[in-house]
């Protein structure tokens, strides 16, 4: 795995029409930041209804230096749960954690193909990981932790862009087929990549 200052490189290898790849219908990120936006109300929404719900937490003790602080730490631990649901049987050199100062953000991208549910995974793994787990956790244990309903809350904000992206593979792409992305274009095919 490397380290990528800017956008998102490009795979000088992956021709898509050439190869029979075909394009995912999908805004270019900036309009997605705006289309995706249900998708953050829904998520947070839901996340905080699920903390009032089913445990003792109190979200007024989420305090704006403690939000800031999860933030930080939140950021690149997304990332990471990302990049370790990438496929194995690839390079280590296709997997990228990667940070565009111009529009401040960071992301993780995978130079290669892989299956349509293994991507929809990868996508929704930190929702899982930094979301559902703490506050199912916390309803279980009945733990009162701000930082469990922070870790919570915050991260169901940055996952928003992941969910919308989740969905639209889900609505667009054959279970069966695979995905790749070239820059923050998707793709999709039926034969297995290495098949013409």
């Amino acid at each position: 795995m490397r380290f990528h200052v800017g956008p998102i490189p490009e795979s000088g290898t992956f021709a898509p029409a050439e190869q029979g790849w075909e394009a995912m219908r999908e805004p270019n990120p900036l309009l997605m930041q705006l289309v995706a936006l249900p998708f953050l109300a829904l998520g947070v929404g839901l996340t905080v209804i699920a903390i009032i719900e089913f445990t003792n937490i109190d979200l007024r003790l989420l305090t704006p230096t403690r939000f800031l602080s999860i933030c930080l730490i939140l950021v690149p631990a997304h990332e990471l749960i990302h990049a370790a649901c990438y496929p194995r049987n690839q390079p280590s050199s296709d997997a990228l954690i990667g940070f565009w100062p111009r529009r401040l953000l960071f992301y993780a991208h995978f130079d290669g193909p892989m299956r349509r549910n293994r991507f929809v995974a990868v996508l929704l793994a930190p929702t899982l990981a930094l979301t559902a787990v703490p506050v199912a956790l916390a309803a279980c244990a009945g733990f009162a932790s701000p930082l469990i309903a922070g870790v919570a809350v915050v991260n169901s904000a940055f996952a928003y862009g992941d969910l919308f992206g989740a969905f639209l593979v889900a609505i667009q792409v054959p279970r069966t087929a695979w995905v790749r992305n070239k820059g923050w274009r998707t793709y999709w095919r039926s034969k297995a990549p290495d098949a013409n």
